[in-house]
């Protein structure tokens, strides 16, 4: 039984219940902007998954002449990192639209909500942002498309759902696997036993 108890525990995080976490700050320079950006969401998801995060950003300008910026559009991306390291795939997007465009001087902070859906898994799973916009002053007006990293905040994970067939493919396996094991460790010390009792039935 002790041996089945790693097993036990995997299954217990595997449909342990998600929990609001909250994704630290973290900071990016691209395109004449520099960008602070933190998040929140219930984490861990699960696959296929419909969920909302929440971004809250601050958008300053690199510009010293610049006595205005607004903000048009921000792009939401989920991205897993490969097993091998050799990089990101995307695993869902949602973009959100203002329909009063947040505004400022130097800077501007603004916070949304996105609707995230998808139905692929990733261990190390992060959000990035991509944020569209402008800036200027009396005279001259600029714009800007400020891309983030791919690992911009988290990591957090994505697993498939207990209900889901891949889960339940994978669980059948791991039942399959322990009862062979458990086979086998009973038929190795069968064959052991074996010969012990012949010896004492000679004797």
């Amino acid at each position: 039984m002790r041996k089945l108890l790693p097993i036990f525990f995997v299954l217990l995080i595997l449909v342990y219940p998600a929990s609001a976490f909250d994704f630290e700050e973290m900071s990016f320079s691209d395109d004449g902007v520099t960008i602070y950006a933190s998040g929140s969401a219930d984490t861990p998801w699960e696959a296929p998954f419909t969920e909302n995060a929440t971004v809250f950003l601050s958008i300053w300008t690199n510009d010293d002449n610049a006595t205005w910026i607004r903000i048009t559009s921000v792009l939401v991306t989920v991205h897993a990192a490969e097993l091998d390291g050799s990089g990101y795939s995307l695993i869902t997007s949602d973009i959100y639209e203002f329909s009063t465009l947040p505004e400022g001087g130097d800077h501007v902070n603004t916070s949304l909500m996105v609707t995230l859906t998808g139905s692929s898994t990733g261990s190390q799973s992060y959000f990035a942002v991509s944020v569209s916009g402008n800036y200027g002053n009396a005279t001259d007006s600029f714009s800007f498309i400020a891309n983030s990293p791919e690992d911009l905040l988290g990591p957090f994970s994505i697993s498939y759902s207990p209900m889901s067939p891949q889960f339940l493919f994978g669980l059948v396996v791991i039942i399959l696997f322990t009862i062979v094991i458990i086979l086998g460790m009973w038929g190795v010390q069968k064959s052991r036993s074996r010969p012990r009792r012949e010896a004492l039935l000679k004797e």
